[in-house]
């Protein structure tokens, strides 16, 4: 992966976890998240198929 794709991917799941933490998995929003990680929900799709799928949800189970 790039080294840009790679910065993106991290700070995407670094906002996610902390939008997951603060409003819990079922109320934080994908627009949220990219508004959060100055990503598109494009760019989201990019690394993440859904939210569902985001390594980020791990991170609240564990």
């Amino acid at each position: 992966m790039q080294r840009r794709a790679q910065l993106t991917r991290t700070t995407i799941l670094a906002r996610a976890a902390e939008q997951f933490d603060r409003h819990g998995y079922t109320h934080a929003a994908l627009h949220e998240i990219a508004g959060v990680s100055h990503a598109t929900k494009g760019g989201l799709y990019f690394h993440f198929r859904s939210k569902r799928t985001s390594p980020g949800r791990r991170l609240t189970s564990v």
